[in-house]
């Protein structure tokens, strides 16, 4: 694995980590960040299993979104222990969405999947990105090692059997509102987590403990229960 010099946040359990310059960025990427200064470097953080979360119960803040505060403070911390210039901190807390999905596919943290998250060779679908930092230093592009794509190789397709709202899709884009009508459902069996990401064989020595998918889908489903008023009062309904 590749560690681009923030060897220290990998005993932390960040140890997905890239950099790219701003310049580099593919053209449906780079009207995202038309914000920043010209020039600069991206820098990405993302975890693999469950080794975050662990570290992070060893000194849990005191703040609204621990896991949040923790890794912007870690990050920002070993890059400027890196001697990097002019930080700014793009996720979390920035207001201003970013296209991280596509940004972790970019810098190889992992391949598309029926679920339309990221899927990794060694740690499965039991991966996040912990933050996203933006420097003035100029860097090179340096990505992480990427072996195959394991979904490629999958010949019984678990996570579409697992699914009872059939949102996964093999060759098409996932089908969120599927997912989102379903998981908000009262008594719905997703509520606090994905059974298709559940039933997936790969990086099963790296799923995150119960306690860790109990809490990270309290906040997605909050989140996803907003976005649906949202989207209901917005047409009325």
């Amino acid at each position: 694995m590749t560690q681009l010099g923030f060897g220290p946040l990998a005993d932390r359990g960040i140890n997905l980590q890239a950099q790219f310059p701003c310049a580099q960025l593919p053209p449906e990427l780079a009207p995202a960040f038309a914000d920043l200064p010209a020039g600069g470097t991206l820098l990405l953080f993302g975890m693999g299993g469950a080794k975050f979360w662990q570290v992070a119960q060893e000194s849990w803040p005191q703040e609204a979104q621990p896991i949040d505060f923790l890794s912007k403070l870690w990050t920002t911390e070993a890059a400027q222990a890196r001697g990097l210039k002019d930080l700014v901190p793009l996720f979390p807390g920035q207001a201003r969405p970013r296209p991280l999905v596509a940004l972790a596919l970019f810098a190889r943290f992992g391949y598309s999947s029926p679920l339309g998250i990221t899927i990794h060779p060694e740690f499965g679908l039991w991966t996040a990105i912990r933050a996203l930092l933006w420097t003035s230093t100029p860097l090179p592009r340096l990505s992480p090692e990427l072996g195959g794509n394991p979904c490629l190789s999958c010949s019984d397709r678990p996570c579409l059997d697992c699914c009872p709202a059939q949102a996964p899709r093999w060759e098409s884009p996932f089908g969120l509102e599927y997912c989102i009508t379903y998981r908000t459902q009262e008594q719905s069996p997703c509520a606090k987590g994905c059974l298709s990401r559940l039933g997936c064989p790969v990086g099963l020595a790296h799923r995150y403990p119960k306690a860790q998918r109990d809490y990270s889908g309290a906040i997605s489903l909050a989140a996803v229960t907003a976005w649906k008023k949202a989207q209901a009062e917005s047409l009325g309904q």
